[in-house]
């Protein structure tokens, strides 16, 4: 039973480090599509299999070949859903090049035919690093090609720039790795306690580490302090909080500072062309301590209101007119998970909408089909604002419930209404249109400044008076300001999220536009009764450099193109409004959006070198720095192994020299088993008559036993070299360090 204790935790290691090692894979690139519960099942029944012919099977050429049996088997079954392993390792690949597109603007990703999932090709990997690492450790009983192994394994994880590893499968192969060489330490030093220790240290390393994750404040904070400080990263990694991720509720008060990276979220084709398209994920009714969340029930019954009136173009415009309005398409197909859809402004929702989707309250929706699949909507984009107030009758009762329920200013917002002559002159007796364009009109006064960073608002601090008196933050701080004014104008107004793209007038409709996160966007909204939820967005420009120094430099870095435009904002009435007497329709001030230019082709947005705000140039020097990297890193592994046989040789060296004769004879028989068990080869009896001489006898070894069995071990060294092929020259030079 002794005899099983040692293969038993070695294998138990062997599953764990592989489960942490393909963990540490699966959250650095955020890939949480994969299937836990098979990927751990998949690994204990190879390390299991593995294990018992490691210890079944005592021949190491019987070994071998039933190792090979086993590996061909898995060959062939691999071999039958070869299409799909295909398919699913494109996939996975995909996921890796997208996270590095991030960094390094000239890497793409693979074209596929058809998408996949990923659960398959990392069974596979898991499948082969569980191999392996059980035979290394079990059979081999070497821990340093483990550790190799597992360091290639998990070095990919450190070259991405949004997300490091999870910290906890770090720290278990960390843990594992330490309690491992602790306990070949203790081997060597003939402590029959190894196991013991070896459960004991894994155990009290595991319980330190997950105490120090546990009470970490911001577990990438090391990380971002790492990624500052190494060429060729060029960034942060991926901060918890944005206020647009997009999550269940915004919370002002813990937010991190703005840091989106370039990997392609949307993809869009659309009919509308010279437009700023906005396309909203959800919206967040209710503020509360700093907080946004949404309203998913309204607080009442929706039942009555008409869904036409929710998306725009209230229902009885529209059967005014008969449904004979002309409609552009938005079709829109999300590359990563949803809990919700996307979708425009301006719905035809007698056009399939009904059929097509559920509907979170008034706040949200969802594809029936999935909110992952894509989605096609009708909207509206033509000169409908040229009609004025008087040419139809408003039946509205959705616009009842908006008054209701979303015009009301929240508790311990301070009234900046009376303290600005713009907005009091429109407080009492004004029309909608007069209220939104004072409340662009007052930020466009109050000449806020754009800034990435130092967006976290105090606890139990008043908004607006926060806001008024810094003046300065990104499109959350600026949209929650003017969603709150519109409220204290009496205007039913909430947060939105979402994305905003402009689309110049060159576009092709076949064209696909593909959106980054860079695109996230927050803006407020208010609703009209002709028109529904319409889009006010107040994000200033960032400005020129001379206007703003010390801001981003010119020749775009990462964050200059998360920024706005840096275009002045007009001073024309916003999207969907249009003042009485009017000629022209009107546009959003700039957001931090970066969208393409008129004269650039949108079907190249983030793939072409520069979408990721890096020139050619920066991705030329962003090569050269990877390879770099790359070259430093082999030669620091090259290093790591000349150092290790030269300190593994100096410690027999001084064993064998530079103790007494006895001492000394008796560690160069040592060393004379190993050369003789690699000859195959039986010891001469003098050499083993001299070593038990200087082990069992009361006077000890002289000169010439020591002499004895080194010149053994000399001519052993001599032999073994010659007769070995090269590549087990090397493994026997600087693996085992024989010599």
């Amino acid at each position: 039973m002794k005899k099983l204790i040692h293969p038993l935790l070695y294998s138990l290691c062997s599953a764990v480090l592989t489960v942490s090692l393909i963990s540490c894979t699966l959250t650095a690139f955020s890939v949480d599509t994969a299937d836990y519960f098979q990927l751990c099942a998949y690994t204990l029944i190879t390390v299991a299999v593995f294990t018992v012919l490691s210890v079944a099977v005592k021949s190491k050429r019987m070994f071998a070949g039933g190792a090979s049996v086993l590996v061909m088997l898995y060959i062939i079954v691999l071999a039958f859903i070869r299409d799909s392993l295909w398919r699913s390792a494109v996939s996975f690949i995909n996921i890796i090049l997208r996270r590095l597109h991030y960094a390094y603007s000239w890497i793409n990703p693979v074209k596929q035919a058809a998408p996949a999932g990923v659960n398959l090709f990392i069974i596979c990997a898991a499948v082969l690093l569980a191999v392996i690492i059980t035979i290394c450790l079990v059979r081999l009983r070497r821990l340093l090609p483990a550790v190799l192994v597992s360091a290639a394994a998990v070095m990919p994880c450190y070259i991405v720039r949004d997300t490091p590893p999870g910290a906890l499968p770090v720290t278990v192969c960390t843990v594992i790795i330490l309690a491992l060489f602790m306990t070949r330490f203790l081997h060597r030093m003939n402590i029959s306690a190894a196991s013991g220790a070896l459960v004991s240290c894994a155990a009290a390393a595991l319980a330190a580490a997950l105490i120090i994750n546990s009470v970490s404040v911001n577990p990438s904070s090391w990380a971002n302090n790492i990624a500052e400080k190494l060429p060729g990263l060029g960034g942060r990694y991926k901060t918890t909080d944005t206020g647009i991720d997009f999550n269940d509720k915004v919370d002002l008060t813990g937010l991190d500072d703005l840091d989106l990276n370039n990997l392609d979220e949307v993809e869009v084709k659309t009919t509308v062309s010279d437009s700023d398209i906005y396309l909203k994920d959800t919206a967040y009714s209710n503020f509360n301590n700093n907080v946004w969340s949404h309203n998913t029930t309204g607080g009442a019954d929706l039942s009555g209101c008409n869904l036409q009136d929710m998306f725009g173009l209230s229902d009885s415009y529209m059967r005014y007119f008969d449904y004979s309005l002309s409609f552009d398409t938005i079709d829109i197909h999300s590359l990563i998970e949803r809990s919700r859809s996307l979708y425009p402004y301006l719905i035809n929702t007698y056009d399939g909408f009904r059929d097509s989707f559920t509907t979170y309250g008034d706040v949200g929706v969802s594809s029936v089909n999935g909110a992952d699949g894509s989605c096609s909507y009708n909207v509206n984009t033509n000169s409908i604002f040229e009609l004025q107030d008087d040419t139809y009758v408003i039946n509205n009762s959705y616009a009842e419930y908006a008054e209701e329920n979303y015009a009301a200013v929240p508790e311990g917002i301070s009234d900046v209404v009376s303290t600005s002559s713009i907005l009091s002159r429109v407080k009492d007796n004004a029309s909608l249109s007069e209220k939104v364009l004072a409340v662009y009109d007052y930020f466009t006064e109050l000449n806020g400044r754009y800034t990435l960073t130092d967006g976290k608002i105090p606890e139990n601090t008043d908004y607006l008076k926060w806001f008024t008196e810094k003046k300065e933050g990104w499109c959350i701080h600026y949209a929650t300001a003017a969603a709150l004014i519109l409220r204290e104008l009496g205007v039913p107004s909430r947060y939105a999220v979402g994305y905003k793209i402009y689309v110049p007038s060159s576009h092709i409709s076949s064209e696909k536009i593909t959106i980054t996160q860079q695109s996230r966007h927050a803006w407020a909204e208010y609703y009209d009764a002709l028109y529904g939820w319409q889009t006010l967005d107040v994000t200033p420009g960032q400005g020129s450099e001379q206007d703003n120094p010390g801001e981003a430099p010119p020749g775009g870095t990462a964050e200059e193109s998360t920024a706005p435009s840096t275009a002045q904002p007009s001073t024309a009435a916003p999207d969907g409004e249009k003042p009485v007497g009017s000629e022209a329709t009107t546009a959003n001030p700039a957001a931090e959006a970066t969208a393409p230019k008129a004269s650039e082709n949108p079907a190249d947005s983030g793939n072409s070198p520069n979408s990721s705000g890096i020139g050619g140039n920066s991705g030329a020097l962003n090569a050269v720095i990877a390879v770099l990297i790359s070259l430093a890193a082999v030669l620091a592994a090259v290093m790591i192994i000349f150092l290790r046989r030269r300190l593994i040789l100096g410690k027999v060296h001084r064993r064998l020299y530079e103790q007494d004769y006895t001492r000394g004879s008796i560690e160069a028989y040592r060393y004379a088993q190993k050369l003789s068990k690699r000859l195959k080869e039986k010891i001469p009896d003098k050499v083993t008559q001299a070593a038990e001489k200087a082990k069992f006898s009361s006077g000890g070894a002289e000169h010439g036993d020591f002499k004895t069995i080194t010149a053994y071990c000399n001519n052993a060294v001599r032999r073994l070299e010659k007769s070995a092929s090269p590549l087990k020259k090397l493994y026997y030079k600087f693996v085992l360090c024989l010599y």
